[in-house]
């Protein structure tokens, strides 16, 4: 992709290099085709490939370029795709016979006569203006017409951070220029779509795991009550009390067993639903499968998620201790990893957090970061540009990395009484950071 095309007619091509060399010098890509060779189909979809990729249309209005046939299909693909059109006049030409959209637009004179350098600094400032919006707009342009140019396949469409940034994009739309165009519209809606369909898929096999789980509580509660009422009628009885208590504690232990294991299928559900869109949180869940019971399905899913990444075996067992977290750096060449620097052997407990990076490629460990966590890490998350990563532990300790030089940036975060710190998460803009927090669930690790 590129800042800007510029369309001229092949009679003014000793303009189009000043022009050309003068963006240049102010360190604007810039796309023009200096061919002199007749039009072909290959040709014009070379040139349109580089319209759309283009941020900003400049049209060189002459004499000449207001009846080129090609400068005309330039400026129709261009208004189809709703580029931000800039008209500059370098001859003096009859308003008439200017294209409608660029006749209503303003004009830069860089005619005869005209101060070129001053023409070109109002140009550059055209050009720059609201440039966030127009890159957002050019590259969810060309993602739209690979979805449409690939019969509207799935694979396409956006997902996670990409669809809500898009939302974002789209509802910030208002009077901005350019306007976004149908078929982004389209797109994101779609996408947005096969976000919720999916999402419903994983609400359904919840839904089903809570209700068998709702169920085995009810149905350990009530074995415990019809517990204590045998032992209340047998206290006469030692001998008979003492076996209605053994009953009750068998009972309550087949209970907590059933508990466990539905929690496990809960977890493992999780972890499978996600595979595609968060490999990290999937690998997380089905950890926390096989912690509450190693049955068939969680170390399947644990299984999936390795299968999905095969390195990832490697990179969990170079802690000394679990793994609490997992996360991918937005360029998807640095993976990091979250877990415990000392585990105590007989209670599991773990006393110092640790993170280590990783080189994706090369499946090699970089460095291990100097320990800001106390007890188990909880999760890991990256800003949208990746230039911070924020790491939590169970303990309520936030901490925020700088990700040139892998320093922390300030002090700590306590979140101080608000229960275990179970994961953290950007907001699109970069600059909000959120925790989630549970307060009744034991820990796995030391069963407090």
């Amino acid at each position: 992709m590129s800042d800007v095309f510029i369309s001229y007619s092949r009679k003014d091509i000793a303009f189009a290099r000043l022009l050309h060399n003068a963006l240049q010098d102010s360190e604007l890509d810039t796309w023009i085709d200096w061919q002199d060779i007749p039009p072909s189909a290959d040709w014009l979809a070379e040139v349109y490939e580089a319209i759309e990729g283009a941020d900003t249309f400049i049209f060189v209005i002459s004499e000449t370029s207001v009846i080129s046939d090609i400068c005309q299909l330039e400026i129709a693909h261009a208004e189809k795709n709703n580029k931000r059109l800039i008209p500059i006049v370098v001859n003096r030409v009859d308003p008439g016979s200017v294209h409608p959209t660029l006749a209503a637009l303003n004009w830069i004179f860089f005619r005869d006569g005209d101060e070129f350098q001053s023409a070109v600094q109002a140009l550059i400032e055209a050009i720059q203006t609201d440039q966030v919006w127009v890159k957002a707009h050019t590259r969810l342009q060309v993602r739209a017409l690979e979805w449409e140019r690939s019969q509207h396949q799935k694979g396409y469409l956006l997902h996670g951070q990409d669809l809500a940034s898009a939302e974002a994009w789209l509802s910030q739309a208002g009077d901005k220029d350019p306007q976004p165009t149908a078929l982004q519209t389209q797109y994101i809606l779609a996408s947005r779509q096969d976000a919720t369909r999916r999402q419903r898929i994983t609400l359904i096999g919840v839904a089903a795991a809570l209700v068998v789980a709702v169920g085995l509580g009810i149905l350990a509660w009530t074995q415990r009550n019809q517990a204590v009422s045998q032992g209340n009628m047998r206290a006469t009885a030692q001998f008979q009390a003492e076996a209605a208590s053994t009953e009750a504690v068998a009972q309550r232990d087949e209970a907590q067993r059933q508990t466990r294991l539905a929690r496990s299928g809960f977890f493992a559900a999780e972890s499978l639903s996600h595979l595609e869109d968060s490999l990290d949180l999937a690998t997380l869940l089905s950890i926390e499968a096989i912690n509450n019971a190693a049955t068939l399905s969680a170390r399947g899913s644990l299984l999936s998620a390795l299968q999905y990444y095969p390195q990832l075996d490697r990179y969990l067992h170079e802690h000394s201790g679990r793994v609490g977290a997992v996360a991918f750096h937005p360029d998807g060449e640095l993976l990091v990893t979250a877990g415990c620097a000392e585990e105590d052997p007989v209670s599991k407990s773990c006393s110092e957090g640790e993170i280590l990076l990783w080189d994706v490629q090369q499946g090699e460990l970089i460095d291990r970061l100097e320990a800001l966590h106390t007890g188990f890490m909880s999760d890991l998350a990256f800003s949208p540009d990746g230039s911070i990563m924020a790491s939590s532990s169970w303990g309520g300790v936030i901490a925020l990395w700088d990700t040139d030089t892998w320093q922390p940036t300030g002090e700590p975060i306590f979140a101080e009484n608000t229960g275990r710190l179970l994961g953290i998460e950007f907001y699109p803009d970069g600059e909000t950071l959120v925790s989630s927090h549970e307060a009744s669930l034991p820990d796995p690790v030391s069963g407090t």
